[in-house]
């Protein structure tokens, strides 16, 4: 079973290459594509996340990086959903003594 899902907003908690992107908050948008998104061919289900500030990435092959971009691929094993209070529950602001 897969740790996050598109629209999800999840911690980056590892990574293959770019160990910068350790600990930013990022959103989840798609799966990956292999042969089409750069994905290590060894990190299984990934993702295409996008963050507010640059992430680190690599060209295929993982000889160079690439400049930083908004949107980079992590695999599914490297993220953690970041939840909170469900949208549809209610919120009650009233404290009982």
């Amino acid at each position: 079973m897969p740790n996050v899902k598109p629209g999800d907003l999840a911690i980056v908690v590892g990574a293959y290459y770019c160990t910068e992107n350790i600990g930013r908050i990022v959103e989840v948008v798609r799966q990956a594509t292999p042969g089409v998104d750069v994905v290590p061919s060894n990190a299984g289900l990934s993702w295409m996340v996008k963050s507010s500030r640059p992430l680190g990435r690599v060209a295929a092959g993982y000889t160079k990086r690439l400049a930083p971009g908004f949107e980079a691929p992590c695999a599914d094993v490297n993220l953690r959903p970041v939840s909170g209070i469900p949208e549809t529950d209610e919120v009650k602001d009233t404290l009982h003594a």
